[in-house]
């Protein structure tokens, strides 16, 4: 499964919670190789831009409510195999 993402700490955030799904269920397709969650970066192409990367400015570029609905998860690909 390849995730897109425009936050790192949201991507972390959702690979924990498919290892603690339904008490592990996955955990074992994790353990033997079957399973793997990897990150491609949408970086500045599919970032809003009415979000601020003004790092100075905390309140716009992290806090507001535009930045928080350009953080997010999207599954971009999932290949089946033997």
């Amino acid at each position: 499964v390849v995730f897109g993402t425009t936050a790192s700490k949201t991507f972390h955030n959702q690979f924990y919670f498919f290892k603690a799904y339904e008490n592990g269920i996955f955990q074992k397709y994790f353990s033997n190789g079957q399973l793997k969650i990897t990150e491609q970066s949408f970086g500045e192409d599919q970032a809003n831009v009415a979000v601020s990367d003004d790092l100075s400015n905390e309140k716009a570029s992290i806090y507001s409510v535009d930045a928080m609905l350009d953080r997010r998860i999207e599954i971009i690909e999932v290949k089946v195999g033997k």
